[in-house]
């Protein structure tokens, strides 16, 4: 049986799109629990309502405490033996779980990643799938390197349950949760055996109310936070690839926050976290001298990094105008 943990909050317009996706799967062994986060809209009731619907779907209502909270209720009272986190207002493709399933079946891995899409459309239509399957090996350093990747979301993935064995969110950290929770369970089990599939079965709604768009400084230093209050330990271990995703994943944080209004006061803090980063990366061991040059030059000038970032990918510009006069 395989658990599908969803954590519901005030969603209830995208939900039952999100559920029919769920409870339509062709991998028909599922634990579907519903975790209402104190939902004070009509989320709470569409829960129950699909309880009655479907006896695989468990329905737990609770008091308001965050992603992390919710996730945590879900793990604690998961039967499966894998697990699977659904974001409450996104979908998944219908052979989804049978896919990740199968793979994890066939390679007796730990952990099998797909890939995810993008879309402003709740009503889109899913891809066609390609067959054959196919799968490429995920490394630890991959993991640790591709930090801007989807490896970082706990969505999009099959989790094998042993491998969560007393393995839960941090609560205290609102935004970039599901980052800390993975990267913490690879790095303290760098053994771990993960596939990526070559397939997009996880389809990821933009909406102006999620967590990204509403994103506050207060709530991205909280993952920056971990990334400093870790580092010492990073570095004692000799591991210049953890330091390189705690740079990149603070770059990353101040791009996102470059697109709201919350960016003035990210601001205030900036200088001495560059600072800060800049005098840790001269005592890092094993990190190229060549990288630290890059991230020495991004962290000073952040407008670099953007620039970069732009070509790399042009319909940023575009999106930043969006999000821009989204706020005026």
């Amino acid at each position: 049986m395989i658990t599908v943990i969803v954590p519901v909050y005030n969603v209830e317009q995208y939900l039952p799109r999100c559920l029919d996706s769920i409870i339509n799967q062709t991998y028909k062994d599922l634990e579907i629990l519903l975790i209402d986060d104190g939902s004070n809209d009509g989320s709470g009731r569409i829960c129950d309502e699909y309880a009655e619907r479907d006896s695989r779907i468990i329905v737990f209502h609770k008091s308001n405490g965050g992603v992390s909270s919710a996730r945590n209720v879900g793990l604690k009272q998961a039967s499966g033996n894998y697990i699977c986190f659904v974001d409450s207002d996104d979908i998944i493709h219908p052979r989804c779980i049978e896919i990740l399933h199968s793979v994890i079946m066939a390679t007796n891995v730990d952990i099998a990643i797909s890939g995810f899409i993008k879309t402003n459309d709740p009503a889109m239509v899913f891809g066609e799938i390609e067959e054959p399957i196919q799968i490429r090996t995920v490394r630890y350093s991959d993991f640790i390197v591709n930090s801007i990747s989807n490896h970082n979301n706990v969505v999009a993935k099959l989790y094998r349950i042993d491998v969560l064995k007393n393995h839960l969110f941090d609560e205290e950290i609102v935004y970039g949760e599901d980052a800390v929770f993975n990267f913490s369970l690879i790095y303290g089990k760098k053994n771990l055996h993960m596939v990526r599939v070559n397939q997009s079965l996880y389809y990821y709604i933009n909406r102006d109310s999620s967590a990204i768009n509403t994103l506050s400084r207060d709530l991205a230093l909280g993952e920056v936070e971990w990334y400093l209050k870790h580092w010492d330990i990073f570095l004692k271990e000799n591991e210049w690839m953890v330091c390189e995703h705690a740079i990149k994943t603070i770059l990353q944080i101040r791009m996102e926050l470059f697109l709201t209004p919350s960016y003035d006061n990210m601001m205030e803090s900036w200088t001495f976290l560059s600072d800060s980063l800049i005098t840790k990366l001269k005592h890092v061991g094993g990190m190229p001298f060549t990288h630290k040059i890059k991230y020495y030059s991004f962290l000073k000038c952040f407008q670099l990094y953007r620039f970069l970032l732009i070509l790399n990918d042009t319909t940023i510009k575009e999106y930043e105008k969006k999000k821009k006069l989204s706020f005026c």
